[in-house]
């Protein structure tokens, strides 16, 4: 739920079974709270868990498929970067898997 710039976890459980959907609820806590330690274990949780998911594969180029990156981790990302979010303990292999979403930061707003 988007209010007023701000978005709101409501409705979700407070945990479940899953790991790595116990990491997607951590970040719609910890990313509005600018949590930054416990965003970063989570995005860490995300990006190990789908980098095990495709094993070598999600390091190789396939020429068909577009974008060649996992878009929804990669969007949370670049919005954790949006809130303040800045990598301190990821390592070279997740920083890889998650670039799309932390390389760049988008232009400052001028009004």
């Amino acid at each position: 739920m988007l209010v007023k710039g701000n978005f709101t976890a409501a409705n979700l459980p407070e945990s479940t079974s899953n790991e790595e959907d116990n990491a997607w609820l951590q970040l719609a806590q910890s990313i509005p709270a600018q949590d930054h330690s416990q965003t970063e274990e989570a995005l860490k949780e995300i990006a190990n868990f789908w980098m095990a998911e495709d094993e070598d594969e999600w390091m190789n180029f396939h020429p068909p498929s577009y974008p060649d990156f996992e878009t929804p981790v990669c969007a949370v990302a670049a919005l954790a970067r949006h809130y303040g979010f800045t990598p301190i303990s990821i390592t070279p292999e997740q920083y890889s898997f998650l670039e799309a979403g932390l390389a760049i930061p988008e232009p400052s707003q001028s009004r």
